[in-house]
């Protein structure tokens, strides 16, 4: 007679993710996996895609840390778009929606033909402007700060102490996913399921494994995502969904490949739990001098993706937001970057607006700054504008 499948309480998962949740490094999240009897007795592990094979594809995506995480990002913009598009009633795969992800930014966030520089306000800023002072003054059509827009879609870095791997934080406030639909979103790479939407950029579902390989050693990626209260059916509202991602070094298939967790049984299904508020998700920037630690914020809705020891490479992490700038050179909607990294009361923001948006803003607090950047190409290159 087969064994009783053991099925968790809602506590028990509620409990487990908080105890995923508090942990930022790599070797902590190996401890709670061997030593938590929470994953033997009612976890199992499946390859992603259902395929043995899958590091073919997984590994040979785009593999530059910010090329990785810049894929990440431009899933959450779509995300937000979608989200839109479906709230004014329409299908995005019908007639009659956007032709351009910069349409689809104005019609649905109130960005000037999806140009940010756009929301700039005419004329010189004074010279001492700062973020707080553009915060009053960079403002979407419909009134909303660019900062405030900016908190839709959260890039935030912890702390390590592993030199160039931190664990990061890819939060937006986007679709989101139901459980049922982890298989053919967070865990596929092959279903073309954005091809027909004229106005988003993510269109293969690459992104969210392209990251899997710059993990630390054992590849963790751990995903957390609900379907928006404003877009789902009554038996989704409020229903969460989550799962772990690593890498299996088969000693028995003798293959590498990449697995996610699941529950116990042939349906393989994703963990999921009813709740309205998950505490404590997302490292906020503000310390609290009482407590001595970094203030933390719960989340209601969308998608959260953290990965564990990420590897940035050599660039640094303040570095990393001007090569954003550069990938995302204009992207139609502003992205919010926290580093978390530094310490006690130095904690810094900053917006991701493109390199094209940033240099508009640098000419308008100084106004000489273009003319210096022309003659400099001109004397060098003999390039004249």
């Amino acid at each position: 007679m087969e064994d009783e499948i053991s099925i968790p309480t809602n506590d028990e998962k509620y409990n487990i993710i908080q105890k995923i949740l508090a942990i930022h490094t790599e070797d902590e999240l190996t401890k709670l996996i061997d030593n938590d009897p929470f994953f033997s007795k009612y976890g199992d592990w499946e390859p992603v895609a259902g395929d043995i094979t899958n590091i073919r594809f997984i590994g040979n995506q785009k593999i530059t840390a910010v090329g990785t995480l810049t894929e990440l990002l431009v899933n959450s913009i779509d995300s937000l778009l979608m989200l839109g598009c479906i709230k004014t009633g329409k299908n995005p795969n019908e007639e009659g929606v956007p032709k351009s992800m910069k349409e689809a930014s104005e019609l649905y966030y109130g960005i000037p033909n999806g140009n940010i520089r756009n929301c700039f306000p005419k004329g010189r800023l004074d010279q001492t402007g700062t973020w707080t002072k553009l915060s009053l003054n960079v403002k979407t059509m419909n009134g909303v700060p660019i900062t405030e827009l900016a908190g839709n879609i959260n890039m935030i870095f912890l702390g390590s102490e592993k030199g160039n791997h931190n664990t990061i934080i890819i939060y937006d406030k986007g679709m989101g996913q139901s459980p049922q639909k982890f298989k053919d979103s967070f865990l596929y790479y092959q279903k073309d399921n954005k091809l027909n939407i004229p106005f988003v950029q993510g269109k293969y579902a690459m992104g969210a494994t392209g990251v899997f390989p710059r993990c630390g050693l054992k590849k963790y990626v751990f995903i957390l995502s609900t379907k928006h209260p404003d877009v789902c059916g009554p038996a989704e509202k409020n229903k969460w969904g989550f799962t772990i991602i690593r890498k299996n070094n088969s000693i028995l298939t003798k293959l590498d490949f990449f697995e996610y967790l699941c529950v116990k049984g042939e349906e393989k299904r994703i963990f999921s739990f009813p709740s309205k508020l998950i505490p404590n998700a997302v490292s906020g920037n503000m310390y609290d001098d009482n407590k001595q630690t970094t203030l933390t914020r719960g989340i209601e809705l969308g998608t959260y993706i953290k990965l564990f020891d990420f590897d940035i490479g050599v660039w640094g992490i303040k570095n990393m937001m001007d090569m954003f700038d550069l990938q995302l050179y204009d992207p139609v909607l502003p992205i919010r970057y926290d580093d978390g990294t530094v310490k006690k009361g130095k904690r810094q923001s900053w917006y991701l607006l493109g390199a094209e948006t940033r240099f508009l803003m640098r000419k308008l607090i100084h106004p000489d700054y273009i003319e210096g950047i022309k003659i400099q190409f001109e004397i060098q290159y003999g390039i004249k504008f």
